[in-house]
C-alpha cells in the first residue's frame, strides 16, 4: 500500500494539536510584571506586539497572569525564589551570583519536563514525583483530541529519526503512530540534531527560533534576532515533532507539534505566515498543575544526588544554565521502538494495543500479537481443524467464548447467533465455491470478534452484519465479484479496521462495503481495490436521514473503483485522511435522485485525492452542510464539481491544496455563493475564475458563483 501505516505501542498518545488559534483559551495579563528585569525581558519581543509594530505569536503574553510569587527552591536565599507566571512561561529571579548583564539573568523553568513527567523541581538537585499532567497540550480545554503533557511525556524515550528527513509521523486518535506520506508535501524536515538528548528539531521550529523581526531595545523599536540564543525561550527538543489532528472551535486542521525543554510548539501550515508557528500557553497549564491538579507526591522515594544521571549541572553544555535541572529521562519508561511493530501480508501494521480494551478500537486479544494479524487468543481458545465444522462449534458456544481456528480452507457458510464470541481465523480461509447463495460469515448477534480470516469465491455477500451491535471485524481479507463484499445493516457501534477487499476493477456488480440504517460505523486503514463502489452508504430515501449517520472512512487507500466513497445517505460522514486515486469519483456525496436525503454534515478532511475523473462530486440534495477541508486535490479532471439544485451557501471549502486540475477544474452550478477562501490553486496568482474577471490567475480553473482569493 502506499499509505503506509506503522502501529506502535506507545502508552498513550492522541491526536494533535489546533487550528486558528492553536490556543483555544486565553487569558490576558491581570497583573503587572513589577519587576524591572521582568519588563525588560517581556519589552524585547512582546511591546512590538502590543504598540501594533508587528503581527506575530507572543513570546511571553499580554502581561503577567500573578503577582510576584515565592516558590520553594533548595538554594535560593531563605529557600524561596521570586518567580511571575504569563501565559507563554514563567519567569525567575536568579539563584546565586548571575553577573546582571547575563542573558540568562532571568530564567524560565523547564515547565514542559516537569508537566510531561510529574517531576516537580524544589532546587537543583531535588525533586518531588507527582503523577504527569493530564491538561491538554493545546486545543480546546475539553472534548479535545490533543495529547495530554502525560501522554507527550510518553514519547519522550523514542530514538531520534534521520536528520533531514521529511516528516510523515502522524498520531492517531487512537494512540499510536502512523506513516501518512502525503504529509511530506508540506516540505517540513527534521532539520537540525540535537546530541544533548538525541532529538531532530523540525525545519519550521529551527527557522522559527532563529527567526528576527521587530524588537525593543535601548528604548527604540529596531530589527533583530528574536531570540539572541535560540534556545534561551525554549529549550532543547525533549520529543521529535508529528504531525496530528485536532478539533479547535469546531474545525480540525492537519498540525505539526514539538516539544521542547520549556515549551510546545506548534505549525499551522494554512494560517497566515505569521502566525503558522506558536507557542503554547504553557505558563497558564504549569500554573494549574502545580496549584491545582497535583497533590501529595506519589511516593517518598530518595531525591536523585548530584551524581545521578538525571541530575545536570547548571554548568552544563545544554545552552539552557538556569539553576535547573535538564531533560530528564525516567527510567522506568521503556522505549517504544521498532521492535514492537508487525506487519501483515497487506504491508499495514498492527498495534499490540489494538485489541485492547482501553484502545477506541474496542478489540482485546489478551496477548502479544505474534503473527501479526491479531489471532493470539487466550488459554482457553476451542481449536477448530480443517474439516471440522465451524458452525458446530459456534453452535454450542457461550458468551465469552474464543474459538481458534487452525490454518487451511472451511468449505462451508458461517452464521453467528451467540453474542460474545470471538472467532480468531489465523490466517484460515472460508471457500463458497462447494456453497449456495447465503453470506460466507454472518454475524446476527451483538459484540461478536472476528480477526485474521480470509473470504474466497461466494456468490451472495461475503460477510454480512446485520441488527446487531459492538461488532469487531478486523484483518479480513475478502476476494470477490458478486453482491457486496461486506454488508452492514441496521447495526450500531461495528468497526472495520484493516480489511483488504478485492473486487474486478470498476464492476457495476460488487461493492466493497454497503452500509445502510446503521449507526457510528468505522472503516479504518482498510484497502479497497476494483468494484461499483468501495464503500456506499445507502438505503431507502423514503426512510430518510435513519439510513446510516456517523459513518467515519479513514486511513485507508482506495483505487480503481467506480466510487471510491459513495454517499446516497447518510448523516455526519467523517471522510478523513485516506489515499483515494485511479477511480472515477473519489467523494461523491448526495443522489441523481431527488428525493434522495442525500449527505446531510459531511466532512472530507486531510485526504489525498489524484487521478480520479472527479475529485469531489456533490449531487442533488434535500440538505448539505459539506465542510471540504485541508485534502491535497490533484491530476482530476473535475477537483470539485457541484450539481445544479445545491445551495452553495451550505458548503465551506477551505485549506485545499488544488493543483493541475487541468481540465475543467473547480466547477459550480449550485445556487448561492460558495466559500472557496483559503485554498492554494496551484500558482502564487491564484486560480484562473472564467466568472470573475477580477481573478485571472495561472492556477486551476474556477467557474460558477465562487468566491475565492488569489492564493
Amino acid at each position: 500500500m502506499r499509505l503506509r501505516y506503522r502501529f506502535l505501542t506507545s502508552a498513550a498518545v492522541f491526536a494533535l494539536l489546533a487550528v486558528i488559534p492553536l490556543i483555544a483559551i486565553g487569558q490576558s495579563g491581570e497583573y503587572e510584571l513589577s519587576h524591572p528585569r521582568f519588563i525588560e525581558v517581556w519589552e524585547r519581543n512582546d511591546l512590538p506586539i502590543q504598540e501594533g509594530q508587528v503581527s506575530r505569536t507572543w513570546t511571553w503574553g499580554p502581561g503577567a497572569n500573578t503577582p510576584l510569587m515565592d516558590e520553594p527552591y533548595a538554594e535560593a536565599d531563605d529557600g524561596l525564589r521570586t518567580v511571575i507566571y504569563t501565559d507563554k512561561s514563567r519567569m525567575e529571579l536568579p539563584v546565586g551570583a548571575v553577573p546582571p548583564d547575563s542573558e540568562w539573568f532571568i530564567t524560565q523553568g523547564l515547565l514542559a519536563t516537569e508537566l510531561m513527567t510529574g517531576r516537580l523541581q524544589l532546587g537543583d538537585t531535588i525533586f518531588e514525583q507527582h503523577q504527569a499532567s493530564e491538561l491538554f497540550v493545546a486545543g480546546d480545554p475539553v472534548n479535545n483530541n490533543s495529547p495530554t503533557y502525560a501522554q507527550m511525556g510518553d514519547l519522550m524515550d523514542r530514538p531520534a529519526r534521520l536528520t533531514g528527513e521529511a516528516i510523515t509521523e502522524l498520531v492517531l486518535s487512537d494512540g499510536s503512530i502512523a506513516e501518512d506520506y502525503h504529509l511530506d508535501a508540506w516540505g517540513v524536515t527534521d532539520a537540525y540534531y540535537i546530541e544533548q538528548t538525541d532529538k531532530n528539531i523540525a525545519s519550521v521550529f529551527w527557522a522559527f527560533m532563529n527567526s528576527s523581526g521587530v524588537i525593543y531595545q535601548n528604548g527604540q523599536f529596531t530589527q533583530g534576532d528574536l531570540f539572541s540564543n535560540p534556545f534561551y525561550a525554549i529549550g532543547f527538543p525533549i520529543t521529535d515533532a508529528y504531525w496530528g489532528h485536532v478539533t479547535v472551535a469546531g474545525q480540525e486542521q492537519e498540525v505539526l507539534f514539538q516539544c521542547f525543554e520549556r515549551r510546545c510548539l506548534t505549525y499551522a501550515p494554512f494560517n497566515d505566515p505569521e502566525w503558522q508557528v506558536e507557542s503554547g500557553n504553557i505558563g497558564q497549564h504549569y500554573y494549574d498543575w502545580r496549584y491545582q491538579e497535583i497533590g501529595d507526591p506519589v511516593d517518598d522515594s530518595t531525591p536523585p544526588s548530584a551524581d545521578d544521571d538525571e541530575a545536570v549541572s547548571d554548568d552544563s553544555d545544554d545552552a539552557v544554565s538556569d539553576d535547573s535541572d535538564d531533560a530528564v529521562t525516567d527510567d522506568d519508561e521503556i522505549s517504544d521502538d521498532s521492535d514492537d511493530a508487525i506487519s501483515n501480508d497487506d504491508d499495514v501494521a498492527a498495534d499490540d494495543d489494538l485489541f485492547d480494551d482501553a484502545d477506541d478500537s474496542g478489540f482485546d486479544d489478551g496477548v502479544s500479537d505474534d503473527d501479526g494479524n491479531g489471532t493470539d487468543p487466550g488459554d482457553e481458545c476451542a481449536t477448530v481443524s480443517p474439516g471440522e465444522s465451524v458452525q458446530r462449534v459456534v453452535d454450542g458456544a457461550s458468551p465469552g467464548d474464543e474459538i481458534c481456528l487452525e490454518g487451511g480452507t472451511y468449505n462451508e457458510h458461517l452464521r453467528i447467533e451467540t453474542d460474545g464470541i470471538t472467532i480468531y481465523g489465523g490466517g484460515a480461509t472460508f471457500d463458497g465455491t462447494l456453497g449456495t447463495g447465503a453470506p460466507g460469515i454472518w454475524i446476527d448477534a451483538d459484540d461478536v470478534i472476528i480477526v485474521g480470516v480470509n473470504i474466497r469465491n461466494y456468490s451472495g455477500i461475503s460477510l454480512l452484519d446485520q441488527n446487531t451491535e459492538g461488532s469487531r471485524i478486523g484483518f479480513v481479507d475478502i476476494e470477490g465479484d458478486s453482491m457486496d463484499l461486506i454488508r452492514v445493516i441496521n447495526t450500531h457501534d461495528t468497526f472495520i479496521d484493516r480489511v483488504r477487499l478485492m473486487m474486478p476493477e470498476f464492476d457495476e456488480d460488487v461493492n466493497g462495503v454497503l452500509v445502510e440504517r446503521s449507526e457510528l460505523l468505522r472503516i479504518r486503514g482498510a484497502e479497497i481495490e476494483g468494484g461499483d463502489a468501495a464503500v456506499l452508504a445507502t438505503g431507502d430515501f423514503n426512510d430518510g436521514f435513519s439510513n446510516a449517520s456517523t459513518l467515519t472512512v479513514e486511513y485507508s487507500e482506495i483505487t480503481d473503483s467506480r466510487y471510491a466513497v459513495k454517499l446516497d445517505a447518510v448523516r455526519g460522514a467523517r471522510i478523513q485522511h485516506n489515499e483515494i486515486y485511479l477511480n472515477v469519483h473519489g467523494v461523491r456525496a448526495g443522489s441523481i435522485l431527488g428525493n434522495a436525503p442525500g449527505a446531510r454534515d459531511t466532512t472530507i478532511q486531510g485526504n489525498v485525492l489524484y487521478n480520479n475523473e472527479y475529485g469531489v462530486r456533490l449531487m442533488n440534495s434535500i440538505d448539505y452542510d459539506v465542510l471540504i477541508h485541508s485534502n491535497a486535490i490533484n491530476n482530476h479532471r473535475y477537483s470539485v464539481a457541484i450539481a445544479t439544485g445545491v445551495d452553495n451557501t451550505t458548503i465551506d471549502v477551505h485549506h485545499n491544496n488544488f493543483n493541475n486540475n487541468s481540465i475543467e477544474g473547480f466547477v459550480s452550478h449550485g445556487s448561492g455563493t460558495l466559500n472557496a477562501t483559503s485554498n492554494w490553486w496551484g500558482h502564487e496568482s491564484g486560480p484562473d475564475h472564467s466568472d470573475d474577471p477580477n481573478i485571472n490567475g495561472s492556477g486551476d480553473e474556477v467557474r460558477g458563483d465562487v468566491f475565492v482569493v488569489p492564493w
